[in-house]
């Protein structure tokens, strides 16, 4: 689970208080502090250190600089937070890398002096971790594809600057490799994630994006990983589902889709899936905008309905998960959808 928390103004302050009766007569041992080791100023690279409490790495930013931050250790569950010149915290990451490793989009809300600090999740936790910093974000381009360097822990991170309202995006190799990939909207947050082991294409679930912003695709390797890779991000669109059966094609590797409903508040409505052979699939209504939430799995069987009342007005996301296998790898498979008499 990610933990993340931005602190938007004022001081985050811990206070301890140790009363001591009047009836004590010996002393409590206090534990010592852990150490708090500053570091040389953080550039733009990856650096491998060791901890042992805590470590700050400053470094400077002019307002409205993006700059994306991995912090990775097999040694212990690492902690990262980006601080002001005051010491205040801005914002921290836990899990959103891979495994327990941490991984952060960070804005620079004014020109001036930051600092990383790095420390265990767990108190007293020590090890090698490498921090990686990356200032230079290029742009990528729809139907454009880009070939990206991928080299032990360090991410690669790109540009997405968004003219449509959804978008595929995929990351292919001729070899297996282990990869996460991220996106990341203009305000640090995460839109659409995946990871996969050994695999020669790994793709992003098809996302809805605000148009004319940025949005920040960052691909961190596995540690060992040393390989090429192509990055495509082409523009999608989502099919609206109808009382009539709408076909969702599934390619080889692709184990994720969504489609869009528009359904009213109160009405009962009946979602139906089927295929022209046994599939097992999963379809699940995830309706956070009408506050309704079902879902049906299918294992081996060529059709199954669920029913569900919409909880409000509005349109949201059924989402399908391909289960199947398949000589080719492809799929297709049938989504209708209609109101209960």
């Amino acid at each position: 689970m990610t933990r993340k928390f931005i602190v938007t103004g004022g001081m985050l302050i811990a206070v301890m208080l140790s009363v001591v009766g009047a009836a004590s007569a010996q002393a409590t041992e206090v534990p010592p502090k852990q150490a708090q080791v500053e570091r040389a100023t953080l550039t733009e690279g990856t650096i491998t250190a060791f901890l042992e409490g805590t470590s700050t790495f400053p470094f400077t930013a002019e307002l409205g600089e993006v700059i994306a931050f991995s912090l990775n250790s097999s040694a212990f569950d690492p902690y990262l937070e980006i601080h002001n010149a005051d010491g205040e915290v801005i914002v921290g990451d836990d899990d959103s890398g891979p495994s327990t490793n941490s991984l952060l989009v960070f804005t620079a809300p004014e020109n001036g002096d930051y600092s990383v600090l790095v420390r265990p999740f767990s108190e007293g936790a020590t090890g090698e971790f490498s921090l990686s910093m990356i200032k230079t974000i290029p742009a990528v381009s729809p139907n454009e594809p880009v070939t990206v360097e991928l080299s032990g822990t360090t991410p690669v991170a790109r540009t997405l600057t968004t003219a449509d309202d959804a978008y595929s995006i995929t990351l292919s190799g001729d070899e297996a490799f282990d990869a996460a990939l991220l996106l990341y909207d203009s305000d640090g947050f995460i839109a659409q994630q995946t990871e996969s082991y050994q695999v020669q294409t790994l793709q992003l679930p098809k996302t809805m994006v605000e148009a004319d912003q940025h949005y920040y695709l960052v691909i961190v390797p596995y540690e060992g990983q040393d390989v090429s890779l192509t990055l495509e991000v082409t523009p999608a669109h989502f099919v609206t589902l109808t009382a009539d059966p709408q076909p969702i094609e599934f390619l080889a590797d692709q184990y994720e889709d969504a489609t869009i409903i528009n359904v009213t508040e109160g009405e009962r409505y009946l979602l139906t899936v089927s295929a022209d052979f046994p599939v097992s699939v999963s379809v699940t209504v995830d309706g956070y905008e009408i506050n309704t939430y079902a879902s049906l799995s299918l294992s081996e069987a060529e059709g199954g309905s669920l029913i569900f009342t919409a909880g409000a007005t509005g349109t949201t996301f059924v989402r399908i998960n391909n289960n199947s296998y398949t000589e080719d790898g492809s799929l297709i498979i049938y989504l209708s959808i209609r109101p209960m008499e």
